[in-house]
């Protein structure tokens, strides 16, 4: 029987601070803002007093003040009706995330031939940083995540079992996203189409060519619950693997 692929399955692009049984705390020094880039990833059952363990020694390695308090745990057993309640009662945003898989083979190919698919270098990263360091997150978020995503789109290509990929029509891009070779698996991370090139398929042309690539492998992702991309990922043929949710505390006190 196939093991269940979970949130612990997608790759992570940290170095990891410290591991136990129950929890990994990642930690990137650089990329200080981005999501799975500093937090706790919740494993198994775990009790209030060693998560508040974990969680000191998250913070003490954190040397930004704009860092915040973030978790994953792995499906509902993790998040324990205890640890809910000390979430709630000290308003930490939860939300609830999808792992969702399919393997290669079944994906249907619906693709747009004048998109053409490349790979991001060294010689063009820092014109590729220009437009996906300039998307709705960093206008949102502000200068300091700007410089960030920049490192860490130079970082991501100096990745060997990461490679990211950008769709262009007529010389602008029209999508980009991250292929993640994770050995057993492949991971689609950051599937991103421009909005001045939506519905014209460079997303599924994107994936295509993952698919091809994963070879028969299966092909995993991960999404919000309440975002309207995972409706368009089960009309292509993904499956719910399993659940995990994100805590956050902005506050960190």
């Amino acid at each position: 029987m196939d093991s269940m692929y979970t949130v612990n399955d997608l790759k992570s692009y940290s170095d990891i601070l410290e591991e136990g049984k129950e929890y990994i705390i990642y930690n990137d020094d650089v990329m200080t803002l981005r999501y799975y880039s500093n937090y706790i990833l919740v494993k198994e059952p775990i009790s209030q007093e060693v998560f508040q363990h974990a969680r000191l020694l998250y913070l003490g390695q954190q040397h930004r003040h704009d860092v915040p308090f973030e978790a994953y745990l792995v499906q509902d057993k993790a998040m324990t009706p205890d640890l809910r309640e000390w979430f709630m009662s000290r308003d930490f945003t939860i939300s609830k995330n999808l792992v969702m898989k399919i393997n290669s083979k079944d994906y249907l190919e619906l693709i747009n031939t004048n998109l053409k698919i490349e790979e991001v270098t060294e010689d063009d990263v820092e014109a590729f940083n220009d437009f996906a360091c300039d998307d709705e997150l960093a206008r949102l978020f502000g200068e300091d995540y700007r410089i960030q995503k920049r490192e860490f789109y130079k970082k991501i290509i100096t990745l060997p079992e990461s490679t990211l990929l950008k769709g262009t029509l007529n010389g602008d891009i029209a999508g980009y996203c991250i292929m993640n070779d994770c050995g057993t698996h492949f991971e689609i991370d950051e599937l991103y189409a421009n909005p001045e090139y939506r519905n014209i398929r460079v997303a599924s042309t994107l994936q295509t060519y993952i698919m091809k690539h994963a070879d028969g492998k299966d092909v995993i992702l991960a999404a919000d619950d309440d975002d309207t991309p995972k409706v368009m990922y089960e009309k292509q043929g993904y499956t719910l693997e399993s659940t995990f949710y994100e805590v956050i505390d902005n506050d960190k006190n």
